[in-house]
């Protein structure tokens, strides 16, 4: 029995049924909105088995595909943020870009300058080539704001690793 590709980067909004996944083997499916983020509800949306976890949270900062017209990327890049630097109390958020030019496993975390992990903005995750964004509204993952002062971002993507700096200025 063949195993079904990976899904990952989707979002699915007032679905009964997500998938139907009837090969027998488990189906990878992480990574995409599913319309909640309550855990149950979405396992009810499956058929057969799909690992759906980790999953997008529209209550956090989700990642976002960037819909465009034109061909998937050609190379990786990660680009600089942007507004920065950037208030929180004023901005809300910045927003990191990147570039996939294939399906790659994926991984984008925000350091403080003693290099530790404050917040994993894209836990990882398989993503589907593309160029992706991601809001950072200046909180750690249990919530807190964080100071004042220089943070950097490290993305992971695949054997590709590549690392920008953001400035919070409150």
């Amino acid at each position: 029995t063949p195993v079904p590709e990976p899904v990952a980067g989707n979002i699915f909004i007032d679905n009964t049924m997500a998938i139907d996944n009837r090969s027998g083997a488990l189906l990878v499916a992480q990574g995409n909105y599913w319309g909640t983020s309550d855990s149950t509800a979405i396992a009810g949306l499956f058929a057969g088995e799909v690992d759906f976890s980790p999953y997008l949270d529209a209550e956090g900062d989700p990642l976002t595909a960037v819909l465009a017209t034109q061909s998937l990327p050609a190379s990786f890049a990660l680009h600089q943020a942007w507004p920065n630097p950037f208030n929180a109390t004023t901005v809300i958020a910045t927003v990191i870009a990147f570039d996939l030019p294939l399906m790659s496993l994926v991984e984008l975390t925000v350091y403080d300058v003693l290099g530790r992990r404050l917040r994993d903005l894209a836990p990882p995750s398989p993503l589907a080539a593309g160029r992706y964004e991601v809001r950072w509204d200046a909180r750690d993952d249990d919530g807190r704001s964080v100071a004042s002062g220089v943070y950097f971002y490290r993305l992971r993507a695949g054997a590709s690793v590549a690392t920008g700096r953001v400035v919070l200025a409150r």
